[in-house]
């Protein structure tokens, strides 16, 4: 089912997701201001200092919670890859830790572009890996 809505971060720490209207649908209040927000028809996920959060976007409700210090996060063919400074992790939709890699990260900056069968991931130096590997 798609849900058509827009979902922001505010300095609260509260997710509110909206109507293409503007009208509210849900406001849930987080631990800590989401720092990256991805959306799927099926989650909305959340980017915490020290988690990765998954909402579902009909109601607001936090589906699952994963305890990762990511600097970005990725979906793509129905999983969600969690870069951090030294390990990568590759969650399925329903929180399952699916893989893990220890990666040293030399880059300041690193961007995942979308392809199919995967991810290019690669960096501000030069660097890259394909995912999956």
């Amino acid at each position: 089912m798609t849900h058509q809505a827009v979902v922001v971060s505010d300095v609260t720490a509260d997710l509110t997701a909206f109507t293409l209207a503007g009208d509210r649908l849900w406001r849930v209040g987080m631990p800590d201001s989401c720092r990256q927000l991805v959306a799927t028809d099926e989650l909305v996920v959340c980017r915490l200092p020290n988690a990765i959060a998954a909402i579902d976007p009909a109601s607001g409700r936090v589906i699952w919670r994963a305890e990762l210090s990511a600097l970005a996060i990725y979906v793509a063919d129905g999983q969600i890859l969690s870069m951090g400074r030294q390990t990568t992790t590759l969650l399925s939709t329903s929180g399952d830790e699916l893989g893990s890699w220890q990666i040293e990260r030399t880059a300041s900056n690193t961007w995942a572009v979308p392809m199919t069968g995967g991810l290019l991931v690669t960096s501000d130096i030069g660097e890259f890996e394909w995912w999956p590997a």
